[in-house]
């Protein structure tokens, strides 16, 4: 039976001890995050001291970023030899919540957030909705891996099957 375990969680210290230790085990083989996942973990000792030095220089959404992409490039450096081998290996990471209905905004910010981990084994999270259908299908056109989410029901899994 061919199967695929992904962690549901990143934090800064996790993707240097634990993390690494399960993708080195073979007990994990990829990693999916999100803003409330990222949300616990920056309130973390981890990242106190660079939270605090980037406090004052930049606003919330921007540290945000800041930290997020460079979480979700470590972690998928960490599994680049799964991808590499073809055994999944990914790490997605969602758009922001607010862009639920926006497609153009979905697409832009999948776009920025997947050139500036500059990874090839990232996927966007894109909501199941009918903007993040537009934003799934742009964004397999430009050759950018996609993660759906918030699929409730076999009409949402049909119309994301359509997107891809």
């Amino acid at each position: 039976m061919n199967f695929s375990l992904w962690c549901d969680y990143l934090e800064k210290d996790f993707i240097n001890g634990d993390f690494a230790s399960m993708i080195k085990e073979g007990k994990i083989s990829g990693a999916t995050t999100n803003p409330a996942i990222f949300k616990t973990a920056f309130e973390s000792a981890a990242y106190s001291e660079q939270i605090a030095s980037l406090k004052g220089k930049k606003e919330a959404k921007k540290i945000y970023e800041l930290l997020a992409m460079n979480d979700v490039k470590n972690a998928a450096f960490k599994l680049l030899t799964n991808y590499a081998n073809g055994e999944d290996g990914f790490v997605s990471i969602e758009v922001r919540p607010e862009l639920f209905d926006d497609g153009v905004g979905s697409l832009d910010e999948a776009k920025h957030i997947f050139n500036a981990i500059k990874m090839p084994n990232v996927m966007m999270k894109i909501p199941a909705s009918d903007q993040g259908y537009y934003a799934m299908r742009e964004l397999v056109k430009r050759g950018i891996n996609v993660n759906a989410t918030l699929v409730f029901s076999l009409e949402q899994a049909k119309e994301c099957l359509k997107a891809f």
